[in-house]
């Protein structure tokens, strides 16, 4: 039986689509007879959101740790202040479980430095899961203070020991898989390969009835943030409720997810908010009901090809048409052209959005056939079983050494 040892800042209960991506990983690995076991932080450092998520993880070891409070003005990436306790768990846990090969996600990325030093001292395998990208991530805020140039220096010199050194390099989109092939272009291509991120089918599968509240619900899960502008789609939104003369017994914008500040306001501006049912954060499997109960999801995505919106994939798997906005030629418009169902809207395109609201209302009853061979290559089942080979093949590539 293959022995894994998996390191994650974020691991359910938790609401961060990356602990629910490793956990899946976690769940299936064992289906696949790995002995797992994970390292991760005690829940009172994260969000505490998701409890349902533990619930299909029997069998898989967790160890949660401390970490150290944030000292420094200007570092606040958690990996930082986690990695000097997490170093004498990792040592403590390798002696005792002697794993085959060392599994970390990220971000948080500073503690990835541990796994160069397992590598050295224990000669470990070790696979890197980015998440997002690390230092090519296009949307993180750039801070100028002392110590976050002294961060972002230390970054530039971490990331490339620790990627020379890994016997893998996981990226969530082919795009970004891409950014890290150039960067690292003197290093071999099958270093780096795309393991998506999808669905649980057994998720899916206890759905129940959704939730709709009328007749033409149109639904976002998840959150904007700042690099996600909604502001065309409202405004379309709104000029389709005044051309069609509709009451909020007709449609409604049903937002899933915590609320934000900005969005609000923006809300408020365009006299939208009786037309909108902002529900909150709900749980995984809740959320999905009112997906199921949807005639229209939205997608607004960032301005960027590698983004990897998760919520593509709900959408998908419970066949709704989706409206997306988002960057011609990227991840998300070659992803909704395979699958068939949906329209793909310039970025502040208003008009071009109109035009699609009121397509899609004056047809409301029409069916749209859809690829279902997408479906396939988008399930965490399978997407774990890919993993799972591409570790066996380091192993037995370290065994074949020895």
């Amino acid at each position: 039986m293959p022995d894994i040892l998996i390191v994650a800042y974020h691991f359910p209960p938790d609401g961060v689509v990356g602990a629910q991506r490793v956990a899946k990983f976690s769940k299936y690995l064992k289906k696949f007879k790995w002995k797992v076991k994970v390292v991760t932080v005690k829940e009172n450092y994260y969000s505490y959101k998701n409890p349902e998520l533990l619930d299909s993880l029997s069998g898989v070891e967790i160890v949660r740790t401390e970490r150290l409070p944030p000292f420094i003005p200007g570092v606040n990436e958690e990996g930082f202040y986690w990695g000097p306790l997490l170093w004498f768990v990792l040592k403590k846990e390798i002696r005792k479980q002697k794993p085959d090969i060392v599994y970390f996600t990220g971000g948080p990325f500073y503690h990835w430095i541990l796994a160069w030093l397992l590598k050295r001292i224990y000669h470990l395998p070790y696979i890197l899961d980015f998440r997002d990208p690390w230092s090519l991530n296009p949307y993180r805020k750039k801070q100028v203070t002392t110590f976050s140039w002294l961060a972002r220096w230390l970054e530039k010199k971490l990331e490339p020991l620790i990627i020379n050194e890994a016997d893998l390099v996981v990226n969530v989109t082919e795009e970004a898989t891409l950014m890290y092939q150039e960067k690292y272009h003197h290093l071999s291509e099958k270093k780096f390969v795309t393991l998506p991120n999808g669905v649980d089918r057994e998720d899916l599968a206890e759905i129940g009835e959704g939730i709709n509240f009328t007749p033409f619900d149109i639904v976002h899960t998840g959150k904007f943030g700042s690099f996600r502008n909604p502001r065309s789609f409202f405004e379309a939104y709104r000029l389709f409720i005044d051309r069609f003369s509709l009451t909020p017994t007709d449609t409604r914008f049903v937002w899933v997810g915590i609320p934000e500040e900005s969005i609000l306001t923006l809300l408020k501006d365009l006299n939208l908010k009786q037309y909108c049912q902002i529900v909150g954060f709900k749980p995984y499997k809740e959320s999905l009901k009112y997906i199921q109960g949807s005639k229209i999801c939205l997608l607004i995505a960032g301005e960027h090809p590698y983004e990897p919106t998760t919520k593509i994939f709900d959408y998908i798997f419970l066949d709704k048409y989706i409206i997306a906005q988002a960057l011609q030629g990227g991840f998300i418009s070659r992803v909704l052209k395979e699958y068939g169902k949906g329209d793909l809207v310039p970025f502040f395109d208003s008009r071009a959005m109109l035009k699609v609201l009121i397509r899609n209302y004056e047809n409301i009853g029409q069916n749209i056939s859809v690829n279902d061979a997408i479906k396939s290559r988008f399930d965490r089942e399978h997407i774990s079983f890919e993993l799972s080979n591409l570790m066996l093949e380091i192993i037995n590539r370290y065994l074949w050494k020895k």
